[in-house]
């Protein structure tokens, strides 16, 4: 299952596992991003943050030092993902 925030990809679900590739905040509306550098949206210096969901399901504990093999699959997924609208145009809405 891939998770976004308007049109950006930020996180990946695969098993147990729940994989970020951008830094999240919640707030009291729901998950948000900052721009700029050091802020939310910044990237994670190419290594994403994993969680046990199933253990942890408020995603207390980054688990990707004791459980890297976990984010291989969800990277996949999302780079299939990613191959498949390759070539569609993006339609933008009048307003």
């Amino acid at each position: 299952m891939l998770s976004f925030i308007g049109g950006d990809l930020v996180a990946a679900r695969w098993k147990q596992w729940r994989v970020y590739f951008t830094e999240v905040h919640p707030t009291g509306i729901g998950p948000q991003r900052q721009p700029g550098p050091g802020s939310a949206s910044a990237p994670m210096a190419g290594y994403p943050k994993v969680f046990n969901i199933e253990m942890d399901p408020h995603e207390d504990l980054n688990v990707f030092g004791l459980f890297p093999f976990a984010s291989e699959p969800a990277i996949k997924v999302v780079e299939e993902y990613l191959a498949s609208v390759k070539n569609i145009p993006i339609r933008r809405c009048r307003t």
